[in-house]
């Protein structure tokens, strides 16, 4: 673990970098701005795609926040580009169904997000798709950049959504919708996730985080 501190203004910005071992990059960025807890994703030359570990460091680090007394709301983050752009295709090939289902790929992330009692934000930028889609629904609330692109394209991969992209996306903007975008993997701008009611409020990309912290302040 290594521990950073700067200031942002008048406020004190704690960074905590973690990794499953001491070579590995960290998969999850920790940071605490204020009374808001901060975790990016960083998958960079991945664009974020969503692996076993980067879920498991997720994870762990929201019930961290959640359990520290100093953090009154979590915000979710990715890059500029990407959200997250779905889940990592190259860990997924060389399964069954009967192995994804046996093993219960997303169950642990989707059960454990659903446990952590304060707010969490989603702050989308660049692509959120399939998995990358899911994850920003399973936050409590999702603000997206003016550039943001949401979609679930795992039909054009012969598939269907895994982590709840069907029912909380029908649940947000209406069974009609939410068919055209299941059934066609076609992609919505962030303007259209705001008027569905996908995203409750837009920014310019490069204050999205900003904004997101300080709403997550109040």
């Amino acid at each position: 673990e290594h521990q950073q501190e700067r200031m942002f203004g008048s406020t004190r910005v704690v960074q905590r970098l973690f990794s499953a071992s001491a070579a590995a990059e960290p998969m999850v960025l920790n940071q605490i701005r204020g009374r808001v807890g901060l975790l990016t994703l960083n998958r960079p030359k991945a664009l974020n795609a969503l692996c076993a570990p980067l879920l498991t460091q997720l994870l762990e680090q929201l019930r961290a926040m959640d359990a520290n007394p100093a953090v009154g709301a979590i915000v979710i983050t990715g890059s500029l580009k990407a959200f997250a752009a779905g889940a990592d295709i190259k860990e997924m090939q060389p399964k069954s169904f009967a192995d994804v289902y046996s093993q219960r790929m997303f169950d642990e992330f989707d059960y454990g997000i659903r446990g952590i009692h304060k707010p969490v934000l989603a702050a989308v930028n660049g692509f959120a798709l399939g998995g990358g889609c899911e994850l920003a629904m399973s936050c409590d609330v999702i603000y997206a950049g003016d550039k943001a692109q949401f979609g679930q394209p795992e039909i054009k991969l012969g598939t269907i959504p895994g982590m709840g992209g069907s029912q909380r996306l029908t649940r947000a903007i209406g069974k009609f919708r939410s068919m055209h975008m299941n059934l066609t993997g076609d992609f919505i701008s962030a303007k259209e996730a705001a008027e569905w009611g996908l995203a409750a409020k837009i920014f310019p990309a490069e204050e999205l985080v900003d904004k997101v912290v300080e709403i997550g302040e109040k």
